[in-house]
């Protein structure tokens, strides 16, 4: 479980892509550093955090797919803006996979959890639980290779 601490006022800037030739799908944001800390938190699926708590890079290898015929609904649930501050509470029970749209995916950590709210830092959600958890990240202009 990844649980949500704080939410940092401060610009996030990243780059999204999903090669094809391996499966690979992967945000690296600006806080990524050979400081960050890496977590396996599932079979195919790498965090690295920053000593701060900010998301530096999520690459998931050869996931679960899965093509979402319409895009995530988040109309009504309250959407915060600024980067989430993130502590790997464990990482044992995570269920990972990536719901895809074109150009959009959504990095899944857990399933059938209610959304409360939406931490957003550039063209990045982070999908919350009413008890903290990030539970998926949804990821919009995503380059192809």
């Amino acid at each position: 479980m990844i649980k949500v601490t704080d939410i940092k006022e401060s610009e996030l800037t990243f780059e999204a892509k999903y090669i094809k030739e391996v499966r690979n799908y992967d945000i690296l944001t600006n806080y990524m550093s050979d400081d960050c800390v890496p977590y396996p938190i599932h079979q195919a699926t790498m965090l690295w955090i920053s000593e701060a708590g900010e998301l530096g890079e999520i690459e998931c290898i050869y996931p679960i797919m899965v093509e979402s015929k319409e895009p995530l609904e988040l109309s009504g649930v309250p959407q915060k803006h600024g980067v989430p501050i993130l502590e790997v509470v464990s990482s044992e029970d995570a269920e990972v996979w990536i719901e895809y749209q074109k150009n959009t995916f959504i990095i899944w950590l857990a399933a059938n959890k209610p959304i409360q709210s939406c931490i957003e830092a550039a063209n990045i959600k982070f999908l919350v639980t009413a008890e903290s958890e990030l539970i998926g990240i949804l990821c919009e202009r995503v380059t192809i290779e």
